[in-house]
């Protein structure tokens, strides 16, 4: 497990805990923080690919509700 991956579950946590806490904070500079943490798990996502060499991606389909629900949110 690579440090990119480490930091991008600790994030993945992070984010899950912050969102929780600041729910219903419609300001603008939380849901910066919030699209900041998220391309910051993406971007983190990618490095460790590129460190291990490998694309690892869950093919699970209790995954899908959650996918459909992130492309409807993209309207």
């Amino acid at each position: 497990m690579t440090i990119a991956n480490k930091t991008a579950y600790f994030l993945i946590v992070f984010t899950v805990i912050f969102t929780a806490l600041a729910y219903g904070a419609v300001h603008q500079p939380i849901i910066a923080l919030f699209y900041f943490l998220t391309a910051a798990m993406a971007v983190l996502w990618a490095i460790d690919a590129f460190a291990s060499g490998e694309f690892r991606f869950s093919g699970h389909l209790l995954q899908l509700p959650i996918y459909a629900a992130c492309a409807e949110q993209n309207d």
